[in-house]
This record gives C-alpha cells, sequence and structure tokens, in this order.
C-alpha cells in the first residue's frame, strides 16, 4: 500500500483534490475535488459505513457533496449509498447495466440496500459533472464505471 499522509484520523491525502478514507467497511472509499470546486465521493461502502463517511467529511470541513459515483453495484461499493444520498442530498450516479425501475440493481449473492439513482450514465463515454469522465467498463458487472478527472491524472476504478 502506496504511503500517503494523513491528515486527519482515517483520511489520507493521495494528492492535491483527492482523499482516501481508510477504515471504512467494505471498499475504498475516495472524495474528490473536482476543478470547479465540486465534492464527490467514489463509492460509499457497506451499509452500516455511513458513519465512518460522515466523521471524515466532517473532519475536512465538508458539509456538502455533490455526487456519489458508484464504480459499480456490488454491495461493498453501494450498500452505504442510500443512506449518504439521504443524508448528504448528494445525486447518486450509476452505470446503466447495474441500474433497474431507477435503483442500483442488487447483487443477487448479497443483496444492496435499494438507492435511488438520479444519474443513469449512458453505454457511452460523458461528462456527468464538468471536468469528470465517466468510461462505461463492464466486465466484473453490466455497469462497472471508471471515472477519470483529466485535470488531476486521477482514474478511479
Amino acid at each position: 500500500m502506496p504511503s500517503f499522509t494523513e491528515v486527519v484520523p482515517g483520511v489520507h491525502r493521495v494528492m492535491e483534490g483527492v482523499w482516501w478514507f481508510s477504515g471504512v467497511r467494505g471498499s475504498n472509499v475516495y472524495l474528490l475535488r473536482l476543478p470547479s470546486g465540486a465534492h464527490v465521493l467514489v463509492d460509499a461502502g457497506m451499509p452500516g459505513s455511513d458513519g465512518a463517511i460522515r466523521q471524515r467529511l466532517e473532519a475536512l470541513g465538508i458539509t456538502h457533496v455533490d455526487a456519489i459515483l458508484l464504480t459499480h453495484r456490488h454491495v461493498d461499493h453501494a450498500g452505504g449509498a442510500a443512506r449518504r444520498r439521504e443524508a448528504l442530498g448528494a445525486r447518486v450516479v450509476a452505470g446503466a447495466g447495474d441500474v433497474v425501475d431507477g435503483r442500483v440493481r442488487g447483487d443477487r449473492r448479497i443483496p444492496t440496500p435499494a438507492c435511488p439513482v438520479d444519474l443513469v450514465l449512458p453505454p457511452e463515454e460523458c461528462e456527468p459533472l464538468p471536468g469528470l469522465l465517466a468510461i462505461p467498463s463492464p466486465g466484473h458487472t453490466a455497469g462497472s464505471t471508471m471515472y477519470v478527472v483529466p485535470s488531476l491524472d486521477v482514474w478511479c476504478i
């Protein structure tokens, strides 16, 4: 694991505009500050991880997150999205192949809590927010998506 600078407990600065939240149950969760100044979370961890994410955002003084970008539908990445969406008022963004009836399609093995998707990504590259590219990368799941911030040379897979 690379050595990142821990700026507050559980929050590691990867580079300017990118923070990794350690100790979140489930997947890695990242906070990005886009060139526009918007803050986005990449993935939302397991159900029940919302407290850890909230604490880390508060420690950074972040009171508003514009979007939660789901890399794919599995419970360890999308399970906490519904609670974070509700608490932050953030839009949930997901690839079309992982969305059924406007909600994240759960994992058959482990159910994912129902989460409304505010922006369903098309099956081609698009710019869901200024300075952020979403690139479909189906394979892991039908809606797997990479998010790229070209100005930071950051790729979230």
